[in-house]
């Protein structure tokens, strides 16, 4: 047995499917998020460049419609704040791309012309890896967008 054996236990992941893992984080973005920042009347945009993360938590009851509101707009808030971190701690590249296609609202267009790529394939790469990066950072607040292999 050589030393690489015995690893393939403690080092054994299942394989992510990367289309279903992108189509899900897509559909997140485009639904999910966009909720989160009308009920919360802010953006990822002005989240990301607030100087600092520190939302308020929320209560564990509400006596009142009133507190109920104020409790979902509070953690829709730091629900974004999560998002704009787990962009954030992407890497570069792919930090990039999610902030221009999902921060500031870029065509696949102006995301390729911004960074600079000739191609749709080329740019559907590093597409791909983006949002899979995105649910690989998310993930690590609980928040499982991966698809994974059967």
């Amino acid at each position: 047995m050589n030393g690489d054996e015995s690893l393939g236990v403690l080092f054994e992941f299942e394989p992510v499917n990367e289309k279903e893992t992108n189509l899900q984080v897509r559909e997140f973005f485009d639904k999910d998020v966009q909720k989160l920042q009308d009920l919360a009347n802010e953006t990822l945009q002005g989240i990301i460049k607030s100087p600092s993360f520190d939302g308020i938590g929320s209560a564990d009851h509400a006596t009142n419609k009133s507190e109920e509101h104020y409790i979902r707009v509070v953690d829709a808030k730091n629900e974004l704040e999560i998002i704009a971190k787990a962009i954030n701690n992407c890497p570069a590249l792919s930090k990039k791309i999610l902030n221009l296609r999902f921060v500031q609202g870029l065509q696949q267009w102006q995301i390729k012309e911004q960074l600079s790529l000739s191609s749709n394939k080329q740019y559907q790469k590093y597409r791909r890896k983006a949002y899979c990066d995105f649910a690989d950072q998310y993930s690590r607040y609980g928040r499982d967008l991966r698809i994974m292999n059967d």
